[in-house]
């Protein structure tokens, strides 16, 4: 995958000869991590951007009120766009998280089976 290729192997997913997929927990946290920071970077845009032509420069005139009226629904359209950007990725974040925790979850049960074998 793209920005994985300084890692070292084992540090990343790659598919092998035989098409099996494979990863870490720390690639779950390391991508929960990114996609947490992209969510609260889209939000603190969302928060900045939804402060832009909240007053009317464009005069109190028919063109004027239609002008800024155009703005504001265009900015108040981008606002909940990134808006909702930001929710699905704090979401994939929380997924990415709960995959590492099943994967460290999973691995310490497995281990414990072949241990008692």
């Amino acid at each position: 995958m793209a920005g994985d290729e300084d890692k070292p192997d084992g540090q990343h997913y790659s598919f092998t000869s035989e098409q099996v997929f494979q990863f870490t927990e720390a690639w779950w946290k390391e991508r929960g991590l990114v996609a947490q920071q992209s969510g609260e970077e889209l939000n603190h845009i969302a928060a900045r951007a939804s402060g832009l032509f909240t007053v009317n420069h464009f005069g109190d005139c028919v063109e004027g009120r239609h002008m800024h009226a155009m703005f504001r629904r265009n900015i108040d359209e981008w606002v909940a766009s990134l808006e909702l950007r930001s929710a699905s990725a704090k979401n994939l974040a929380d997924a990415c998280f709960g995959a590492a925790n099943t994967l460290a979850t999973t691995d310490h049960d497995s281990a414990g089976v072949i241990m008692e074998a």
